[in-house]
């Protein structure tokens, strides 16, 4: 029986992932967070872990483990401050890969953001060659963290693997994507019809059945990938795609985008601009390549909300 710690187990994609991971009956599922214990699986182990810093002790929680999935963080819209960013994703991090590295885990597979190589494509998908470029506090926390990790796998042998997605989907998203379902619920007639950017997302149980292959697989020993459903879609596909699943339709029209484009910049709201407006692609050949994997959703097939 494999032993899996999935850290950040209360939230968006560490919830679906322990999920992924009990469809295994051969696997024994550790999960520590902040919140409460749920759900009555023998197979699952419930460790609180009230914070993650430098200082947080993972000892009861490694005991016996074979895999570590990282995937607790502070995230955009989480309280706190910029200060609470690097304590949690890079500090915190590094001080749970040390520990586990000492207790003989056999992987570390680290989720990171896509984030780290900028916010913005301009007619070229990033890989995994592209230059670092994060321009947030969070995907800079991130770089940082990967960066520190790639060095104490190199120090201590430790295998780490490192995943890159773009914007996560699925029941019980936050964020960007809460608002735009939000948007169309309204029924309202949305001036984005002539948007034609370009952006690549991934659903979560796209992510979660990557994260579990490289798990195991042996190509993904120390490698970073970059990880999408594939086809990269506009505004206005994303906006179609959340209402047919709520069982609407959205209404759009026509309007000239660079006007759109302007107005908000002026407001200072140029980051609403950038997700509205702007592409960002990525290209996930390397992972796919590499692992053999393949997404099990597409966005026609897929949950969005």
């Amino acid at each position: 029986m494999v032993a899996f710690l999935v850290t950040g187990g209360s939230g968006f994609v560490g919830r679906a992932l322990v999920q992924k991971l009990l469809e295994d009956g051969d696997a024994r599922v550790v999960v520590s967070s902040r919140g409460a214990a749920k759900g009555g699986d023998a197979r699952l182990e419930h460790r609180r872990i009230a914070a993650l810093d430098a200082e947080t002790d993972w000892s009861g929680a490694l005991q016996g483990v074979d895999v570590v999935f990282h995937c607790a963080a502070v995230t955009p819209g989480d309280p706190g401050d910029d200060a609470d960013l690097l304590r949690t994703n890079r500090d915190g991090t590094l001080n749970m890969a040390n520990q586990a590295a000492a207790s003989g885990v056999k992987r570390l597979v680290f989720v990171s953001t896509a984030q780290v190589h900028g916010n913005v494509t301009n007619g070229r998908a990033f890989t995994e060659a592209s230059p670092p470029d994060p321009q947030s506090d969070y995907a800079a926390s991130k770089w940082e963290a990967e960066r520190g990790l790639e060095q104490l796998a190199q120090e201590s042998g430790m295998p780490v693997t490192i995943v890159r997605p773009p914007l996560v989907y699925g029941p019980g998203v936050k964020g960007n994507l809460a608002q735009l379902a939000k948007l169309t619920r309204l029924g309202l007639p949305l001036p984005l019809a002539a948007v034609d950017n370009r952006r690549s997302l991934i659903a979560i149980d796209n992510l979660t059945d990557f994260l579990r292959q490289c798990s195991v697989h042996p190509a993904a020993r120390n490698e970073t990938y970059l990880i999408s459903d594939g086809p990269d879609l506009s505004i206005g596909e994303i906006l179609r795609h959340i209402a047919h699943g709520d069982g609407r339709r959205v209404r759009l029209f026509a309007f000239p985008t660079e006007v759109m484009k302007g107005a908000l910049t002026l407001a200072g709201r140029r980051g609403i601009s950038d997700r509205l407006f702007g592409s960002f692609q990525i290209d996930a050949s390397k992972a796919r390549r590499q692992t053999g994997w393949s997404p099990v959703v597409t966005p026609d097939t897929a949950r969005w909300s």
